[in-house]
Formats: structure tokens, sequence, C-alpha cells
């Protein structure tokens, strides 16, 4: 934008998706002098996320980087069910300890549970939604 202002002169549109929405959002609020006419947030986590169904879909990244081993494939579902519930009961002392500054997924755990913990071990979403250190971002 800022290497092509007399294409922007008029303002544009910002149309961002999923965690890309979180990030566009965040930067909308901290740019001082953003020419954004639109700003279009399609399944953003604003809030964050939280609950089996998102590690679910997080899986093959957690899989790659917890130091979880990997259970045998014939587990009947009801028992990975079960071994999700665990997981997603204790997966805020990863996300708020050791990921926290490894992995952007992490930065999205919003635990409504734990909530003390995120605010002091989440280091992105409680700033950028002004829950604690309002005006600074990060």
């Amino acid at each position: 934008v800022e290497d092509f202002p007399e294409q922007f002169h008029h303002g544009y549109n910002l149309l961002c998706h999923s965690q890309g929405a979180l990030v566009c959002r965040v930067a909308v609020q901290v740019m001082d002098h953003h020419r954004v006419v639109n700003f279009i947030s399609l399944a953003g986590p604003q809030m964050g996320v939280y609950g089996t169904t998102w590690l679910e879909s997080a899986q093959p990244f957690l899989e790659k980087n917890l130091p979880i081993p990997p259970l045998p494939q014939f587990i009947p579902s009801s028992i990975m069910s079960m071994g999700a519930t665990i997981l997603a009961s204790n997966f805020h002392s990863f996300a708020y300890g050791s990921l926290q500054n490894s992995s952007s997924l992490a930065n999205l755990w919003h635990d409504p549970l734990h909530e003390e913990d995120y605010l002091k071990g989440n280091a992105f979403l409680p700033r950028a939604n002004g829950e604690v250190g309002r005006g600074s971002v990060g």
C-alpha cells in the first residue's frame, strides 16, 4: 500500500479469512493512517478458539509439535473422542507455555476454564482484544 499510494488513494477493501481475518483486524487496529474502506472477516477467530472440534481440525500440527506418542489405528473412536476431550482440557498448559512463542495456533487458544492462565500466558490475543494492556498489541 505504501509502495503504490496512487493505486490506493481512494482506499481499499480487506477480505480476510480464518486466522488471516484476525491478523487483518489487528493490523487495521494499530495502523494510524490506513485507508481501509471495508473490512470483512470470514470465519475469523476474533475471540479465540477452544474445544475438541477445533483441536481435531488442528490435529496434523499438534501431532507434529506436541510430545504425544502416536496412537494405534485400531483404538475405537469412543476412546479417541475421550482422548480429544482430555487433550482439550489440558491443552492450555501447552498453549500458554512451550508453544506460545513458536506457534500461531497457541496464540489463538482461549480456554474459558483457565481464564487467568489465558490472560497471563497468551502473548497475543488478550492484548489484541483489549483484555490486558489496553492500547497495545503484542
